[in-house]
């Protein structure tokens, strides 16, 4: 996976966030990397007069900070290998060889598919919209008879109460991948046992890592939450205390690597509902690198900026329902 560095705006401090989920071992910073060479070099110049004979200061340097090689500069015990950090640095480049292969591992691990068993609630088993608006019937009669679509829907809570996907998938054999953030309502999409792919995580930047506060169907990510979203948590909680409980910290990844672990970049319909986080996952998208034809997003928070945004990547907005704004790529 090639890292990039993502242009600044106004979430740019969650993206350096230290990751969870990430061994010591798997960690590297060039500025940590370069303190104990640079101790070193400092002790050596203390004999550095010498002409190559080290002498009875290159054990004193041996002791603090690792064989110093005649030729080499080679950093010993102090400074610690690289390679066991963070995979070999190359001698001119620079480059480091392993951190990207962890991603796709960390993410297969954690990669859900259920068996298709649908173990509904008995009070939805026979509905035919389990949408909050109708949202999924308006996507059904616009891709009308279309079988075996892919959807990614992110916030998808226990994966059949207000299902933006669900209709599909058991309509028209359609699959997909959902994206849950809070773990106890991951555990119940697991329960559910859905035709497609889940995750527990949160979407975004990945090697990153949001804390969510825990509010029932509410929850939301402290560093994207606005003041808006912050009042009405608290105005719940004044009601029911009860659907609230310690905050959780989730481990981010980006849309692009998991949607390579599973082997596909093409997304034929994209429901995001993640109250008030839904401006900095657009943002976090590879526009150049997956292809999404419709999207449903709430919009009660960051409309006009996500107005904006959507027109910018040459999408036609369709319509609104109640909370959600409807976009499609393809209008024809």
């Amino acid at each position: 996976m090639a890292f990039r560095i993502k242009p600044e705006s106004v979430y740019s401090s969650i993206r350096n966030s230290d990751p969870i989920g990430c061994h010591a071992d798997e960690k590297l910073s060039l500025d940590k990397t370069s303190k104990s060479p640079g101790t070193v070099r400092d002790l050596a110049g203390k004999v550095s007069h010498h002409t190559g004979t080290v002498g009875d200061h290159a054990g004193v340097l041996r002791d603090h900070a690792g064989a110093v090689g005649d030729h080499t500069g080679t950093v010993g015990d102090h400074a610690g290998t690289v390679g066991d950090l963070a995979g070999t640095v190359g001698d001119h480049t620079g480059t480091v060889s392993d951190r990207a292969g962890t991603v796709s591992d960390r993410i297969q691990k954690v990669l859900f598919h259920g068996n298709g068993s649908y173990n509904l609630h008995p009070d939805l088993r026979n509905n035919d919209s389990f949408s909050q608006y109708g949202q999924d019937k308006y996507i059904s009669n616009l891709f009308g008879s279309k079988r075996n679509g892919f959807f990614v829907e992110i916030g998808a809570y226990d994966g059949q109460f207000l299902s933006n996907t669900i209709l599909l998938e058991m309509k028209n054999n359609w699959t997909g991948l959902l994206i849950e953030a809070i773990p106890h309502m991951f555990s119940l999409i697991a329960s559910v046992n859905r035709n497609c792919y889940a995750i527990n995580c949160c979407l975004g930047y990945t090697n990153t890592s949001l804390t969510f506060t825990i509010a029932g169907m509410i929850s939301s990510a402290d560093a994207v939450m606005t003041a808006q979203h912050r009042n009405r948590i608290n105005r719940e909680r004044s009601k029911n205390d009860k659907t609230y409980n310690k905050p959780v910290t989730v481990q981010c990844y980006s849309l692009l690597d998991v949607l390579s672990v599973i082997g596909t970049k093409k997304v034929d319909y994209f429901s995001l509902d993640v109250e008030g986080a839904e401006l900095y996952i657009l943002e976090s998208i590879d526009w150049n690198q997956i292809d999404i034809d419709v999207f449903t997003i709430e919009t009660d928070q960051h409309r006009d900026k996500i107005m904006s945004l959507m027109k910018d990547h040459g999408y036609k907005w369709l319509t609104h329902l109640t909370g959600d704004d409807i976009f499609s790529k393809h209008t024809g």
